[in-house]
């Protein structure tokens, strides 16, 4: 069974900055945008599409409640890797 990637989650820490690099830089088409909070995580949440490829850019809008706090905590500039999602067929 093939399976195929759905999509690439990265944790960012400037929503805005982040998408308009990857529109400018990387060419990408800005497809949706909103507020989130899934299982009590506070997040803004752009969503992305790069020749094709959907990605998840996420930013915290408060760390305290994000289980993947270290990811956000982090002092270096740029962003993280956060995950990745496949099809089950």
């Amino acid at each position: 069974m093939e399976k195929e990637l759905d999509h690439l989650g990265i944790a960012v820490r400037n929503l805005e900055e982040s998408i308009v690099f990857y529109q400018q830089i990387l060419g990408g088409t800005l497809i949706d945008r909103y507020r989130s909070e899934a299982i009590g995580v506070e997040s803004e949440i752009a969503i992305m599409d790069i020749k094709g490829a959907r990605t998840e850019l996420l930013m915290p809008t408060n760390n305290a409640t994000s289980p993947h706090r270290p990811l956000y905590k982090a002092k270096r500039q740029g962003c993280s890797s956060h995950r990745l999602s496949g099809s089950k067929s």
